[in-house]
C-alpha cells in the first residue's frame, strides 16, 4: 500500500457498488478490509466532504480523495452494534447513530424503556466509559429509521442546533409511498398548523401568514407496481412535514396510520410508516469541516420493495 494521496473519479462501472469495495479495486495493494479502516479512520473524501460510512455507495463522476500519507489506526471507530443499537460514528463531540425503527428517540413517559439515548448510555456502561454530555439535537418519529446524532458537548449542541435553526443541515429521507408520483421530481410548498380537533395531527393552512413555512424537494428513484420509492430533501424542519406533503398529494406514506383517510389504513401491507432518515451533511462542530453520513435503506423497506419487483 502506497503512503500518499491518490485520487481518481468514479465511472458507470462503479455506480451502487460500496465506496469499500471501490477502493480496494483502485488502490493497489489495498485489501477490502484495509479499505473499511481507512474510511472509519477519515481519511477518504467523495466530492470533497468526508465520508465515515463504510456502507455508502458512489455515483457516476464522484470525486473521491484518499489520504494514506498518516497511515491507518488498525482500530476501527465506527459501525458498533450493541443490542439494536447502531453506532455509525463517534467521536469527541459528536455520535451518530442509526436509529432502528420502533425505538423512541428519549422516552416520553417514565415507564417506557429500550429508547436510543438509554441504549447509548447502556453501550457506555459497558464500555466502562462515562457519556458525557448526551442530548439529541434533533429527533425523528418512533417508527422512523435512520440517522439521529447527538452532541457530546454542550458547545457542540450549540454549534449543531444554529444549522438546524438556520436549515443549513443536509437532511434527504428515503420513502415508499402509495401510487405513482409525477412528475418525477418537484418541490411541496405551504404553512403547516397543528389542527384544532386532533393531538397529533397537522395540516396545510390554506393561508400564506398562518403557520410554519415547510419545504420538502422531491426526486422519484424507481416506479414500481401501485408505489415509488422517493428521496425528499427537507429544506426546512417542520414536524411531519414529508409525512404531510405526500399525503397531500395523494401519495400517502406506505403504512401510514395518521395522513391517509381511514378506509385504507386497514388495507395496508406494512406494520410502520416506510420513512427513512438516509443521510446528514453539517460541518462538524470539532474539526470545522462539512461531513457526511448515511445509512441504507432498513431490511423491512428492502425486502417489501423485493416483493413487488419479484411477486
Amino acid at each position: 500500500m502506497e503512503y500518499r494521496i491518490h485520487t481518481f473519479t468514479t465511472d458507470r462501472d462503479d455506480c451502487d457498488k460500496k465506496l469499500s469495495r471501490i477502493l480496494s479495486e483502485k488502490v493497489e495493494s489495498l485489501s477490502h478490509s484495509k479499505a473499511k479502516l481507512v474510511i472509519q479512520n477519515g481519511l477518504v473524501a467523495r466530492n470533497d466532504q468526508s465520508l465515515l460510512d463504510i456502507t455508502a455507495t458512489v455515483s457516476t463522476g464522484d470525486r473521491i480523495r484518499l489520504d494514506l500519507r498518516q497511515g491507518v489506526s488498525p482500530r476501527p471507530r465506527t459501525a458498533r452494534l450493541l443490542r439494536g443499537l447502531k453506532i455509525i460514528h463517534e467521536d469527541a463531540s459528536i455520535l451518530v447513530t442509526n436509529k432502528s425503527p420502533g425505538v423512541l428517540v428519549h422516552q416520553t413517559e417514565e415507564k417506557e424503556r429500550g429508547a436510543l439515548i438509554e441504549l447509548i448510555h447502556r453501550y457506555y456502561r459497558k464500555k466502562k466509559r462515562p457519556p458525557g454530555y448526551l442530548k439529541p439535537v434533533h429527533r425523528i418519529d418512533k417508527d422512523t429509521s435512520g440517522l439521529v446524532i447527538f452532541p457530546r458537548s454542550g458547545y457542540s449542541h450549540r454549534h449543531l442546533a444554529v444549522q438546524f435553526k438556520e436549515h443549513s443541515v443536509a437532511r434527504v429521507y428515503s420513502a415508499i409511498v402509495h401510487g405513482q408520483l409525477r412528475p418525477k421530481q418537484g418541490k411541496f410548498e405551504s404553512n403547516i398548523v397543528r389542527e384544532a380537533d386532533a393531538r397529533r395531527r397537522r395540516g396545510s393552512s390554506g393561508q400564506p401568514n398562518v403557520g410554519k413555512k415547510a419545504i420538502t424537494h422531491y426526486h422519484v428513484l424507481r416506479y414500481f407496481s401501485g408505489y415509488s420509492l422517493v428521496n425528499c430533501r427537507l429544506e426546512t424542519g417542520v414536524t411531519h412535514q414529508i409525512r404531510i406533503h405526500l399525503s397531500e398529494a395523494g401519495h400517502p406514506l406506505l403504512g401510514e396510520t395518521i395522513y391517509i383517510p381511514k378506509e385504507k389504513r386497514k388495507k395496508q401491507r406494512f406494520p410502520r410508516h416506510a420513512l427513512h432518515a438516509a443521510s446528514l451533511g453539517f460541518i462538524h462542530p470539532g474539526t470545522g469541516k462539512s461531513v457526511f453520513f448515511e445509512a441504507e435503506l432498513p431490511d423491512d423497506m428492502w425486502e417489501f420493495i423485493n416483493i413487488q419487483l419479484c411477486p
